[in-house]
């Protein structure tokens, strides 16, 4: 396990307050709406160190360095846009009530939402190590 700076730390709980206080995940969790990201454009940037902190985790499958909490509308997030990129690239060819894409993905999303602290991905690592 390595540590994580004060500066990335103190980042996450601003981008997570950010998200909190607009109540963005509700957002997330809406296929259709993106423009009220601008207020997180710093963060959700492909540069931003948050890519390089899920670059880091996808490594070494660690997750302990980083507060739960707050990298959990991140991971949310990025998972909304890369299966919406996905979707555009190989569109939905069913039509069947309860399988399109954003039923789908609603179904998604909302799982991955339900994830609580003892939930966490350290959690499901320690288990299957």
């Amino acid at each position: 396990m390595h540590s994580v700076s004060e500066e990335i730390r103190n980042k996450l709980q601003d981008f997570n307050n950010k998200v909190q206080q607009k109540d963005l995940v509700k957002e997330m969790l809406n296929t259709k709406s993106a423009e009220s990201f601008q207020d997180i454009a710093e963060y959700i940037a492909p540069n931003s160190i948050f890519n390089k902190i899920l670059e880091d985790i996808a490594k070494n499958g660690d997750i302990q360095p980083y507060e739960w909490k707050a990298i959990k509308p991140f991971i949310l997030y990025r998972l909304r846009e890369t299966l919406i990129q996905m979707h555009e690239s190989y569109p939905d060819t069913k039509k069947t009530p309860g399988e399109s894409f954003e039923e789908v993905l609603d179904s998604i999303l909302t799982g991955f939402m339900i994830f609580e602290e003892k939930y966490s991905l350290n959690w499901y690592y320690r288990l299957h190590q």
